[in-house]
């Protein structure tokens, strides 16, 4: 695989990889001989569209430059991109930061309210920002996660449901549809979102906190 993040990115004439971490996709750090330190971050086949990576390159890129809340800066490849095909992989480079994710002897309730000020502040510029004319990011809506498209799956279907547990559950989820229809999408109320915004991640070194894995970005409530 070396050599097909070299021809993707301008990362020198040496450098090492190590993975990191696997979960929808394969993130590796990046050591080059010059110093510089990446996260490359290959995606699983199929899980978006380049348009969809594009567009959370471009949320990305606008909270940096309204220094709104501190994430890592993506990296464009040689040919002024961000989406790169590494490895049969849509590809994605971002500059590395230093820190690590909190601790159970951190002080976790300190660090959750500076994850609901983050939160708040995700939320006010998703409602300040004009999104480019073609952004596209995935829906988290009633209809993707209990309705007809059930994204990650039926959970009629679940381990272990049988018939006679249905009744319950299927009115909650009626419930939950008819709220969510009376809520509304307003703009203030259905929004740009992190989409899985934990403490998990975030990257704590010393007293500075930054933002990462803005994978999951979509159209939602916020938390």
């Amino acid at each position: 695989m070396k050599s097909e993040p070299t021809k993707a990115f301008n990362l020198g004439t040496d450098f090492t990889y190590e993975l990191i971490n696997v979960s929808e996709n394969q993130t590796f750090r990046i050591d080059c001989a010059d110093g510089q330190k990446f996260a490359l971050r290959l995606a699983r086949p199929g899980y978006h569209t380049a348009d969809e990576f594009n567009s959370e390159m471009a949320w990305i890129e606008a909270l940096q430059k309204a220094q709104t809340v501190p994430v890592a800066k993506p990296m464009r490849g040689r040919d002024e991109n961000y989406v790169q095909q590494v490895a049969h992989h849509n590809a994605l480079l971002f500059e590395w930061i230093e820190g690590s994710e909190p601790k159970i002897t951190d002080n976790l309730m300190g660090l959750a309210e500076q994850l609901g000020a983050l939160a708040a502040q995700l939320h006010e510029h998703a409602l300040r920002w004009q999104r480019p004319s073609n952004f596209t990011r995935p829906r988290w809506d009633f209809q993707a996660t209990l309705g007809s498209e059930m994204r990650w799956g039926d959970w009629r279907k679940g381990l272990g449901v049988q018939p006679h547990m249905l009744p319950l559950p299927s009115s909650t989820v009626n419930e939950i549809e008819q709220r969510l229809k009376a809520y509304g999408e307003s703009d203030k109320r259905f929004n740009l979102i992190h989409g899985l915004l934990l403490l998990a991640i975030l990257l704590k070194h010393q007293t500075h906190l930054t933002v990462f894995d803005f994978d999951l970005c979509s159209l939602g409530l916020p938390r």
